[in-house]
């Protein structure tokens, strides 16, 4: 019994490990991979909210596991987190996959 609650215990703080990391490397200006030169950027993800440059909005969203959960005025969508590094992510959705890469800035 005590195997298995200490199974379960790292289990636990792995998954927060995880989530909290997925927050640190998610944070940032995400740019679509197969348009490095773009004049603007597809989306900046803070603390709270994902802003969408095309409409200029924000929304709320959450991360919960693997997913990256954007709240809509009307609509809910959920998005695989297939791959998130320090410069890469790439989310699945119904809809289809999206490549982007977080641009650094040397000023």
């Amino acid at each position: 019994m005590k195997n298995i609650l200490l199974i379960l215990g790292m289990f636990v703080l792995l998954s927060f490990s995880i989530t909290r990391n997925n927050r640190k490397n998610i944070l940032g200006i995400w740019w679509d991979a197969n348009d490095k030169d773009a004049p603007a950027a597809e989306f900046a993800i803070r603390d709270s909210t994902i802003w969408y440059e095309n409409t200029n909005e924000e929304y709320k969203y959450q991360l919960k596991k693997d997913s990256l959960i954007v709240f809509f005025p009307d609509d809910v969508l959920r998005f695989k987190i297939e791959k998130l590094t320090k410069d890469t992510l790439v989310l699945k959705s119904e809809y289809g996959k999206g490549i982007y890469i977080k641009k650094v800035f040397n000023i």
